[in-house]
């Protein structure tokens, strides 16, 4: 009777660590689906700061030409005038 509740004990400890194996092939395979979803997020975030600069470069070129074109003109309207 002892041999089979030993064997019954073993078998129990085998499942146990069948179970534990298959939670943590889970684990692994969370953390890579996570892993890849970080680095996807990551290229957003790196293409976002590229539209961004972008955008603030046009903003300036753009107010910079306006600048350039109110000087002009004030200095052509002073000439005129004068």
């Amino acid at each position: 009777m002892e041999n089979n509740g030993s064997q019954r004990e073993i078998g129990a400890r085998f499942q146990e660590v069948q179970e534990l194996r298959h939670d943590i092939k889970n684990v692994r395979q969370s953390l890579l689906l996570l892993d890849s979803e970080l680095r996807k997020n990551e290229r957003m975030i790196l293409d976002l700061r590229s539209d961004v600069l972008q955008i603030k470069t046009k903003v300036m070129t753009s107010l910079a030409v306006i600048v350039a074109f109110l000087s002009v003109s004030a200095w052509a309207l002073e000439w005129v005038l004068r």
